[in-house]
């Protein structure tokens, strides 16, 4: 009895010399070796699954776990794995089910001599299943409004085309498409230690997760856009005209002349642009009206459009809104791509089914915690298994 007892103590004792480990900087705490714990309960943030995606996405998401597990390397911090649901949309006309694997890591620090452990992780490696695209959007987000949908009684909240169109350098669409290699990105250049994030899109073989919308297929959406547009400012316009006869009746009534003023000229004001509407319609329709008159060669390129000018949906000032001055064909011309119909009907009946990943990995450049992690887990984890998962 006494000896297990003097075991138990020892190892307290060691455990309590590890937690403790005198340091005098963080880097000497580089060698220690880290350890990854599992995810341990589902889901943390974002939202939760329904009970027919969840057998495929847990499926999904355990698989991706183990395989991290099998390259997992790591000294001086620890790693904590979870599982998060994200808001999904529409691949094509088909929605989505959008989760990822998360694995954190957090570096020891060295405080007061001791070692600490962080609260927070400096790095992360994401493994996203059917990524929403969303910085990627030809315009931000759709104006959430009846007129801007294909069929609210029938589709539900699928956007018009227009607002489902992706805009991206043709290089970025290809390494989507071809599910080879990474792109980084440095979002916060502004010192030494930037986030870099490094991304792969996994893709599988012989599949076209993207495809190049045609001139044609772009100028025939954004007339759409246009005659949805024109309906939008026709029914809030009325709905002006008409709140302001109810009120004229009111302080008529009433005999409230100051209101009753107020309120012909906000009517006055609303028949006025009204009147105005079918104008500026028939303006913003001629180019793509004109360029549709171009042979076919010419339509089916692809449609690029110049980033640095980009069309912003207005929904005040509707001379200046989605105004169209021509394709763009400059070395910095974004590409407008669409989500490929072929491979997305499958998630008709499997919204949760995996269609391709997005691996992102946040490090800190110029840092060796970061590097360490790059060098032995990231260039040591089997992309080509996680391919296999698709």
């Amino acid at each position: 009895m006494m000896k297990y007892q003097l075991l138990f103590i020892l190892l307290i004792g060691g455990m309590l010399g590890t937690t403790a480990q005198p340091c005098t900087k963080t880097e000497d705490l580089l060698s220690i070796p880290g350890s990854l714990k599992d995810h341990t309960k589902f889901p943390i943030g974002g939202g939760s699954f329904t009970a027919q995606e969840k057998p495929v996405a847990m499926k999904t998401l355990i698989a991706a776990e183990n395989l991290s597990k099998k390259t997992f390397s790591l000294k001086g911090g620890e790693a904590s794995a979870w599982f998060q649901v994200e808001d999904g949309g529409f691949y094509d006309v088909y929605k989505f089910c959008s989760y990822r694997m998360k694995l954190a890591f957090y570096q020891h620090v060295c405080v007061g001599g001791k070692r600490t452990n962080s609260d927070e992780y400096t790095v992360d490696f994401n493994i996203a299943v059917n990524p929403d695209l969303s910085n990627k959007y030809f315009l931000a987000s759709n104006p959430g409004t009846d007129e801007f949908y294909v069929n609210r009684p029938k589709s539900g909240y699928l956007p018009i085309p227009i607002f489902r169109y992706l805009s991206m350098p043709v290089a970025v669409g290809e390494a989507i498409n071809s599910g080879k290699g990474f792109i980084d990105d440095a979002k916060n250049n502004y010192s030494k230690h930037t986030d870099v994030y490094r991304n792969w899109y996994i893709t599988k073989a012989g599949t076209t997760v993207l495809l190049p919308v045609s001139r044609k297929e772009f100028l025939q959406s954004l007339l759409e856009f246009y005659d949805r547009e024109k309906l939008f400012v026709s029914k809030r316009l009325t709905s002006k005209i008409e709140e302001s006869v109810r009120y004229m009746a009111q302080y008529q009534k009433s005999g409230n002349n100051a209101m009753y003023q107020s309120h012909l000229e906000n009517k006055q004001a609303a028949e006025k642009t009204l009147a105005e509407t079918e104008a500026v319609f028939r303006s913003k329709r001629q180019l793509p009206e004109e360029l549709l008159k171009k042979d076919t060669a010419w339509l089916l390129q692809p449609a690029t459009l110049d980033p640095k000018k980009q069309m912003q949906f207005d929904n005040k000032y509707t001379k200046e809104s989605m105004v169209f001055t021509g394709f763009f064909s400059g070395p910095g011309a974004n590409t407008i791509f669409r989500y490929n119909p072929a491979i997305a009907a499958s998630l008709k009946t499997q919204p949760a089914k995996p269609l391709f990943f997005l691996v992102q990995y946040r490090y800190k450049s110029e840092e060796k915690f970061s590097q360490q992690i790059t060098d032995t887990f990231v260039k040591n984890f089997d992309f080509e298994a996680l391919r296999k998962l698709l």
